[in-house]
């Protein structure tokens, strides 16, 4: 789109001046080498460092004031994904309808690898309980929900609180169980799946 001005010089003179508007499409945004690096800064503090490798648990102390669930995962590649998520309950009065006694203490796990997205994983699903994990020599099933989100901060082993999230389990008794947890950074070798849930000293 062009607009006419006109306009009259000091000398007496007539000059039309053509001014064209240009359209938003057709601006080109020019982007110095540091914008470039400030933008790279600023996303980087978005998504905070890279979640470290190894085993998380909570802290003794927590388990003791029954602020955090006995709860312990991997996590692996790289920091990309989180594995053998579970925790340590007591069954439900209902746990006889699957040929468990009430109050036996079980391990509810996930052992597939969940992703990890904006520092944050989840899983809802079934799954199976066997001889080692109900202590009784039996098989049985469990629904399980688990979320939670890895904090955007540099980790210190045994002293950062890491992860934060809540688990919930079909066979955990709602009574007895603690359903929040908060775990630490507390070894860089990931473990192995256990039979029992540790919290760390």
């Amino acid at each position: 789109m062009r607009a006419r001005m006109h306009h009259r010089p000091h000398d007496g003179s007539r000059r039309v001046v053509t001014i064209r508007a240009v359209h938003s499409s057709q601006i080109i945004a020019i982007v110095t080498p540091a914008a470039l690096l400030a933008m790279g800064v600023t996303a980087q503090a978005a998504s905070g460092p890279a979640i470290p490798v190894g085993f998380y648990a909570p802290s003794l102390a927590q388990v003791k004031a029954g602020t955090s669930a006995t709860v312990n995962l991997n996590v692996i590649d790289h920091g990309k994904k989180v594995d053998n998520i579970g925790a340590q309950c007591d069954t439900p009065a209902n746990a006889t309808e699957q040929g468990l006694a009430p109050g036996t203490q079980i391990v509810v796990e996930e052992t597939g690898a969940l992703p990890v997205k904006g520092r944050a994983f989840s899983f809802t699903g079934t799954v199976t309980l066997g001889p080692d994990e109900t202590g009784n020599g039996s098989t049985v099933t469990s629904s399980l929900t688990v979320n939670g989100r890895f904090k955007a901060a540099k980790y210190v082993l045994h002293k950062t609180p890491a992860v934060s999230g809540t688990i919930t389990a079909g066979l955990c008794d709602p009574a007895t169980t603690v359903t929040s947890y908060t775990l630490q950074w507390s070894s860089k070798a990931p473990a192995p799946a256990a039979t029992t849930r540790h919290p760390v000293g």
